[in-house]
């Protein structure tokens, strides 16, 4: 989460790290928003690419307060937390969505902020997690994405002035995510769009990271 010049990083519903941030996130014009994978410039993917899977990924346009956090980490669903009416972005994963698109379930439309599954395949979309969990009740949905941190990823394209997050002086981003192996050599992108600006969440040497640019600085969790 970030907001009022901090930002704050919770792992299954609590906080575990926080960091005080002058100023607020910078975006360039465009951004660039993947999932499983971090954007590089020009629309280029530039790597840390996710093995694993991914499920249930929002976007909010509020710092969630800590009580909230708990809440949604137990609700498993967006939907269902206290916190829903903040929610600009929900990419469900495989539920209900079709081969090779991840809807974005906030959007009126479905249209606008959609993913695109890149160099994937229909099996991408699973019903069963085959990674070791670090917790038994990982998936809190019958389907996720599978990726197989090689070339795979979600393109949601080129977010453009305008998108609701981008008018607020606070975010919070997260989502559930299952690795083959946490303690990967290098980096693994969860959600990003942080190719030096914007903010992002990734796996580092088996923990969760988040990161935040302001105009004039890169901030790391």
């Amino acid at each position: 989460t970030f907001g009022s010049d901090e930002m704050k990083l919770y792992v299954d519903g609590r906080e575990k790290k926080s960091k005080r941030v002058g100023g607020k996130i910078y975006y360039k014009k465009d951004v660039h928003l993947l999932l499983g994978a971090n954007p590089g410039t020009h629309e280029h993917v530039h790597g840390d690419y996710l093995d694993g899977f991914l499920d249930e990924i929002v976007v909010y346009n509020k710092a969630l307060n800590s009580d909230e956090v708990e809440d949604l980490f137990a609700e498993k669903t967006p939907d269902k937390s206290s916190s829903k009416e903040s929610l600009v972005n929900h990419w469900r994963m495989g539920e209900k969505d079709a081969f090779p698109t991840i809807q974005d379930y906030v959007d009126s439309n479905r249209a606008a902020y959609s993913g695109t599954m890149d160099g994937m395949v229909p099996d991408n979309i699973r019903v069963k997690v085959e990674a070791k969990a670090k917790h038994k009740d990982f998936i809190p949905s019958p389907k996720s994405c599978a990726f197989n941190g090689k070339d795979q990823y979600i393109s949601v394209g080129s977010v453009k002035p305008g998108i609701s997050y981008k008018n607020h002086g606070a975010i919070s981003f997260g989502g559930w995510v299952n690795a083959h192996d946490w303690h990967h050599h290098g980096s693994q992108a969860i959600i990003s769009c942080a190719e030096s600006s914007g903010w992002g969440l990734w796996i580092e040497k088996g923990e969760i990271s988040a990161a935040v640019s302001t105009k004039h600085k890169h901030y790391h969790t």
